[in-house]
């Protein structure tokens, strides 16, 4: 008989307490109908141990369907198997038939969250047509958006010859902003220095928008891995210095590795920071010319938006620049260029490493006894326990890199202090 849609959590929770063939069918009932709701899934796992493959396969027997619910539903299920072995043996041993058409969502997703908790790659040999043909044709599937960030979370799974090719057309694929970004993560995934040469390429740095800069530097700086390739193609002039602000050269400034600090500690040093009088007095050629405002809303957009907020363009990490069109403009270009020569207590920088060894900075934008909250660019927030922290430390300065005005020539300097004052 078909439940009634407001059975309680305490319904699921009572029939894992039941280890009968009936309750393990009523599970798998439930599951069918409300994957989607994350606090049932929870709830029906949490009494399924020592009978996950029967689970699955009436799980396969009730589901209609596949949704996104689905799909977390099914990677949790991979992360209960997990005994560390390959996956490929691994989803063999639930011993669970499926005659079901869509068949790369259920294989996918089980092989993906078997994989994620062994911290161990789907070994496979790269000539597999079947698998990769499979994960090809869900990313074809231009009008499923669903099926094409599986196939892309599951190449992230997978060794670096089979889902080179793919993951690093989809990174610069114009058009749909979710999967470029998901398969940029899932390149940043591989410790290959190809990674970073590629994503922070002269060429692409320079034709990337703020968005897809930002998604790039955060998941690459969070990597340990990568940032001995970050300081490679920073020393071979191939990416700005001035892209990374004070908290981000921090990274490398306080690196527990001896060998990335003395290469930090060349390359950005205290140069930056003893400079800044001189760049000031520089920039003033700009407070001369006429300032073209049209110009310089395009070079907030590409430059300031990430972080700061004017005219309903951008967002709110920074302070909101409203209050500077009534400042003078030296006043303003004094701010561009010495970002750190004033920083409110609310918007000091921080930097977090975790006990999994990423590495964040930000805004605190709250706290509590248990955890805390960083606001990054883009206006992302992430949520950290405490118990989970290894390192939590305020920086000195200001999120905003200093060194802004040298990728400006002194006439955009002038149209973007225009489109600040309003003119």
């Amino acid at each position: 008989a078909a439940m009634p849609r407001g059975w309680p959590l305490d319904a699921a929770l009572a029939l894992g307490n039941t280890n009968t063939p009936e309750s393990t069918a009523a599970l798998a009932m439930i599951a069918a109908r409300d994957a989607d709701d994350r606090w049932m899934r929870a709830a029906v796992l949490s009494g399924i141990h020592g009978r996950i493959g029967e689970f699955l396969s009436a799980y396969l027997g009730e589901l209609g369907t596949i949704s996104s619910g689905s799909l977390e539903l099914l990677m949790d299920l991979g992360r209960m198997v997990n005994d560390g072995g390959d996956p490929l043996k691994q989803i063999a041993k639930l011993d669970a038939p499926v005659s079901r058409g869509d068949i790369f969502e259920v294989s996918a997703a089980l092989l993906v969250g078997i994989s994620e908790a062994a911290q161990k790659r789907i070994e496979m040999v790269t000539d597999d047509e079947r698998i990769l043909a499979a994960t090809h044709h869900a990313l074809d599937s231009a009008n499923d958006p669903m099926r094409r960030q599986l196939a892309v979370r599951f190449l992230a799974r997978c060794p670096w010859p089979v889902a080179r090719e793919t993951l690093l057309k989809l990174s610069s694929e114009p058009g749909n902003d979710v999967l470029r970004n998901a398969a940029i993560r899932a390149l940043i995934g591989f410790d290959e220095s190809e990674v970073v040469a590629t994503l922070l390429a002269k060429d692409r740095w320079t034709n990337a928008t703020p968005e897809i800069r930002e998604t790039i530097l955060s998941a690459l700086l969070a990597r340990p891995a990568h940032l001995a390739g970050i300081l490679a193609v920073v020393e071979g002039s191939a990416f700005p210095a001035n892209a990374l602000n004070l908290q981000r050269r921090s990274l490398f400034l306080k690196h527990k590795d001896a060998a990335i600090r003395a290469r930090a500690e060349k390359l950005f040093g205290t140069a930056i920071a003893g400079d800044r009088p001189k760049a000031f007095e520089v920039a003033k050629a700009a407070l001369a010319l006429k300032a073209d405002a049209g110009h310089g809303r395009e070079l907030f957009k590409t430059l300031c938006a990430s972080c700061h907020r004017l005219d309903r363009e951008g967002y709110t990490v920074g302070p909101d620049l409203f209050d500077m069109r009534n400042q003078p403009k030296e006043s303003i270009l004094f701010h561009i260029v010495v970002p750190e020569a004033e920083v409110a207590p609310a918007f000091a920088a921080y930097l977090i490493e975790t006990k999994d060894g990423r590495t964040l900075g930000g805004i605190l934008a709250s706290e509590t006894a248990t955890s805390l909250t960083l606001r990054m660019p883009l206006g992302a927030e992430e949520t950290i326990l405490r118990a989970n922290t290894t390192r939590i430390e305020a920086l000195p300065g200001s999120l905003m890199p200093a060194g802004l005005e040298a990728a400006m020539s002194h006439q955009d300097l002038a149209d973007l202090i225009g489109y600040l004052k309003g003119e």
